[in-house]
């Protein structure tokens, strides 16, 4: 008899009247599934039951809008994830195309991947002349999009395997963090503009990140206690209170005074906070001469100050908003002052 087992239960699979039937017979006993598989299709051939009409299986661009409508409900409080769906799904889109979501198969998955390997980026040149070529943590990314895709097609009971699951992704420089020297963060900040040199020296004081920052409001600051709540975040671990520097409360107690809005970082022709300072930061490096970081290296020079000023990781875990020490250890490197200091003591 045509059943298998698949997770917990057996399903039946076996054709009927040229239409593929794929069932789960919700049972774990392999002998109970053959007779509840015979049984159904005894009443298939009796038309006690019918299969039911066909769902259409929609094409790639068409599960793409459909997730995209669905991300933009989920994640409406967290606009920068959205916008990073929307954006990996270009590419995506490109490939794909018109091609039927059920037809995407590991190989085709395997053949996305060279494709957009050997893509340049259009605005960035090395010295030599050459073409930078997209980076593997953006291939990466777009993978990941890509399975959210389909599983998001798994739910609507379309498909029943995800072919991303097969295909290994592309390796990562994982030491592409940046710890911010003291004197690199006094030419940024020199030539930052506001509210960019409010949210870096913020970042640098708390660890907190840059969304977090651009959705604090005036009720999350104790100007008394010297702290900060963060209200929301994906884990528990993600919600809580920072204390703060002197650097970091004369910052707040400024803002309080001259922003006319509940938002200590807003959007003034929105009304609503603002969701980055990408052009920003592209400007102050370049005014600054200084070599390409992430904004988000702030985060991880606090993290790294900490540790070198003799702070524990348990008490960093909590300030960043971790749920476990590895997840700390990473961002915890100590700068090449830093390692060339302790190498002195030993001599």
């Amino acid at each position: 008899m045509a059943v298998g087992k698949r997770g917990k239960y057996f399903h039946m699979y076996f054709t009927f009247q040229g239409q593929r039937v794929q069932k789960s017979t919700r049972c774990t006993n392999k002998r109970e599934a053959e007779e509840i598989e015979r049984a159904y299709r005894t009443q298939l051939a009796k038309g006690e039951v019918g299969l039911g009409t066909k769902k259409r299986i929609p094409k790639f661009e068409e599960a793409v809008a459909d997730y995209l409508a669905w991300s933009a409900v989920e994640h409406r409080e967290k606009p920068n994830t959205h916008d990073a769906y929307v954006n990996s799904t270009k590419a995506l889109k490109l490939f794909f195309g018109n091609c039927r979501i059920d037809k995407i198969n590991p190989k085709k998955v395997e053949d996305y991947k060279a494709w957009r390997a050997n893509q340049p980026l259009r605005t960035i040149k090395k010295k030599n002349g050459k073409k930078k070529t997209i980076s593997n943590g953006t291939i990466n990314r777009e993978l990941a999009c890509l399975r959210l895709i389909i599983n998001h097609q798994i739910k609507n009971e379309l498909l029943t395997s995800n072919p991303v699951s097969k295909v290994k992704m592309l390796s990562e420089n994982l030491n592409r963090w940046r710890v911010i020297s003291k004197s690199e963060e006094k030419k940024y900040l020199f030539a930052a503009s506001q509210p960019l040199e409010d949210i870096a020296t913020l970042m640098l004081n708390t660890g907190c990140r840059q969304g977090e920052l651009f959705k604090l409001r005036k009720e999350d600051v104790d100007l008394e206690r010297a702290t900060i709540e963060i209200k929301k975040g994906k884990t528990p671990s993600a919600r809580r209170k920072i204390p703060l520097t002197d650097t970091a409360l004369k910052i707040l107690t400024r803002r309080f005074n001259i922003v006319d809005s509940d938002w200590l970082f807003v959007n003034e022709q929105t009304g609503e906070p603002i969701t980055n300072v990408k052009s920003a930061h592209r400007g102050a490096l370049k005014r600054s001469g200084l070599d390409h970081f992430r904004l988000y290296d702030l985060r991880h020079t606090f993290a790294s100050r900490f540790v070198e000023c003799g702070g524990d990781l348990i008490t960093l875990k909590d300030i960043l908003g971790h749920s476990n020490l590895d997840m700390v250890l990473k961002y915890s490197h100590p700068s090449e002052e830093h390692r060339r200091e302790a190498i002195r003591k030993l001599g």
